[in-house]
């Protein structure tokens, strides 16, 4: 949704901004600067807004990076969703790596995920950061929960290693996110990928889908999108 604020200016009439835009110009600077780097002037820069407009819309310095914080992890659901939202089993988590691929191993792939660089840099200092952590790894875990349970249903995986999977996928894509950040090369960042594809083809199990897999597979998905939301 497309929030529309005045911005007053001296005696004329008040100007218009987009709150979202001004948000995404924001991100932006976190992300490629971090939050201790990022002064006053760079967000009054980035936001194109005066000083009492930026700061009566969102808050203080901490409250702006927060708003930024919680715009870009809605984009980056947005994005899990699309990928992982659908019915099937281990060709999305394939699909998953493919957008880890695109998103690290290109030249705006280096400022790694908004979401991690601010856990390496602020730690665990500010309770509202153990939140961001907190809010991170339940989105990414639930939402690659989902085909590794459809993968168990149709046999291609073992049912008692998803929560080990899980695990493992999550903990990945945050080491990936540092590396990316600390500087690893592009084909650095390739052949992890690589190998975290080959380890997932290996969680494969052999044999087919019965008629009784089917019949469970129909069960366990109405089960999962009677319980399963975006939001949750």
């Amino acid at each position: 949704m497309n929030i529309r604020v005045s911005e007053r200016r001296g005696r004329g009439r008040p100007r218009q901004f987009d709150e979202d835009h001004v948000l995404d110009a924001l991100v932006q600077l976190f992300w490629d600067r971090g939050f201790e780097a990022a002064s006053l002037s760079d967000m009054v820069a980035a936001a194109d807004l005066n000083r009492s407009s930026l700061y009566k819309t969102f808050g203080s310095k901490d409250e702006v990076f927060f708003a930024a914080i919680d715009r870009y992890l809605a984009d980056r659901l947005a994005v899990l969703d699309e990928v992982l939202g659908r019915e099937g089993g281990l060709e999305l988590v394939g699909e998953f790596l493919g957008t880890l691929r695109d998103r690290f191993t290109t030249e705006g792939g280096r400022r790694g995920c908004l979401a991690v660089n601010t856990l390496t840099e602020l730690g665990m200092r500010d309770e509202r950061v153990a939140g961001i952590a907190e809010r991170y790894r339940h989105q990414l875990s639930s939402r690659l929960r989902r085909p590794l349970e459809w993968a168990a249903v149709r046999n291609e995986i073992d049912p008692g290693l998803v929560d080990a999977y899980v695990d493992m996928l999550v903990a990945f894509c945050v080491s990936l996110a540092v590396a990316a950040r600390s500087g690893a090369a592009p084909d650095e960042l390739e052949r992890q990928i690589d190998s975290m594809e080959r380890l997932i083809g290996s969680w494969r199990l052999a044999g087919c889908r019965t008629e009784s897999t089917r019949s469970e597979e129909r069960r366990v998905g109405k089960e999962c999108r009677s319980r399963w939301s975006p939001y949750h």
